[in-house]
């Protein structure tokens, strides 16, 4: 399943996600609903989100959606088919 909004965790049991479009790592990583402790640098370091054009490998979560389409932090690339010359 393809994710295809901005949501963060409320609980987990299991969940890896690939996240190759945003990181470029093939191999899934590790998803909780725990809270962040520290400050978080970077999109991919946050292991209590998931973002679009995510693919869950495995196990299964409940999440709140806090974006979607352009508004989300990882929003996914559309095809403007308006703006090629025919």
């Amino acid at each position: 399943m393809i994710i295809l909004f901005a949501a963060s965790l409320v609980t987990s049991h299991d969940l890896q996600v690939t996240e190759v479009a945003l990181t470029g790592e093939p191999l899934p990583v590790d998803k909780d609903a725990a809270p962040l402790v520290l400050h978080v640098a970077t999109l991919a370091e946050c292991h209590n989100m998931a973002y679009a054009s995510y693919l869950i490998s495995y196990g299964t979560a409940t999440d709140v959606v806090v974006a979607t389409g352009d508004d989300s932090d990882f929003p996914i690339q559309k095809p403007n088919i308006f703006s090629t010359p025919i």
